[in-house]
């Protein structure tokens, strides 16, 4: 079936955002510097985060940016990225 450009429409506004399946996952909001660490591969240290785990990176500007988790150490570190 060949979609035409209405039904592209209907079927994208279907869709659910990608980090509406990690509900479970606490979210821990960047800064700039931290974001800017983070998207470079580096270890992060983010005040008031979980002790453990797995968490939901969030942008300053509020945007779902990837999954981090919780070092030994207690900083946050980048597990898998979205490129925006």
């Amino acid at each position: 079936m060949i979609a035409s450009e209405d039904n592209k429409e209907v079927l994208r506004s279907l869709l659910l955002p990608v980090e509406s399946l990690l509900t479970a996952y606490p979210a821990v909001q960047l800064t700039s510097t931290t974001h800017f660490y983070i998207q470079r591969g580096q270890a992060v240290l983010i005040p008031h985060a979980p002790t453990q785990g797995y968490v939901k990176l969030i942008s300053s500007d509020r945007n779902f940016i990837g999954i981090g988790v919780i070092l030994s150490d207690g900083r946050v570190a980048p597990k898998r990225l979205i490129k925006h």
